[in-house]
């Protein structure tokens, strides 16, 4: 329950995350200026998770005539139907005009033929991983991934070998899949996308097999080879 009331009433916010993680605590609801001189129930669902950190910020308004309190605060082990929301009211999700089966798969809602994100938090998902790529050197890559998660997904790709992605060939779109453009042998890895929403983390990966061919002489290609016969030139 919260009590807020005051003409110069400020903000009362709440923040979790999982203690199983080093993620940083997401805000997962809010209320701002004055709600009348009555308690008010606020319920946020916490999906499926567990060992669950919560944190209460409460900032001042403009003025002193405001105050903000909190009481009885609890975790219930409830289950919230998270679609029983009005669409206008949450985010949108997919592509626009998107289909009941397409936006089920994304684990949305849809109703009133649109598709939008599931009330309060739900954890990360991977709906289409990025699949293995085997080809030859300078093919452009692309990793293609997809997720859900609520509040949004954030994204990080990373190298088993902790080799750091070249930066000057390694672009990461707006849609958060990565390419590799003029790809080389050097590029084989597995690469890892990792998906979190502030409380949760999942990862995907994918291999990567670039075969060594072409005219590349630093790795002996073509037939040819570097035997420097006491000359200064190279090649």
């Amino acid at each position: 329950y919260y009590h807020m009331a005051g003409i110069d009433m400020g903000r009362l916010s709440v923040f979790v995350r999982s203690t199983q993680s080093d993620d940083m605590f997401v805000e997962v609801w809010s209320m701002e200026g004055h709600q009348s001189n009555k308690w008010q129930r606020a319920e946020i669902p916490l999906a499926s998770l567990a060992n669950v950190q919560a944190r209460w910020k409460a900032v001042r308004g403009p003025g002193v005539k405001g105050d903000i309190a909190i009481d009885d605060v609890s975790y219930e082990n409830c289950r919230v139907k998270t679609c029983d929301v009005p669409p206008a009211v949450q985010p949108s999700c997919g592509t626009p005009g998107i289909g009941q089966k397409e936006c089920e798969k994304l684990g949305c809602c849809y109703r009133e033929k649109m598709c939008y994100q599931k009330l309060g938090i739900t954890d990360p998902a991977i709906v289409v991983a990025p699949t293995p790529y085997t080809g030859d050197e300078s093919d452009v890559v692309t990793l293609i991934r997809k997720a859900t998660s609520n509040p949004n997904p954030r994204y990080s790709w990373s190298r088993t070998s902790g080799e750091p992605l070249d930066a000057a060939r390694t672009t990461v779109n707006q849609d958060d899949s990565l390419v590799i453009i003029d790809a080389s042998y050097y590029d084989s890895d597995t690469y890892t996308c990792s998906v979190t929403n502030g409380l949760k983390t999942v990862n995907a990966s994918a291999k990567v097999e670039i075969h060594a061919g072409g005219a590349n002489f630093d790795l002996n290609m073509c037939k040819w080879y570097n035997v420097h016969k006491g000359d200064k030139w190279d090649w």
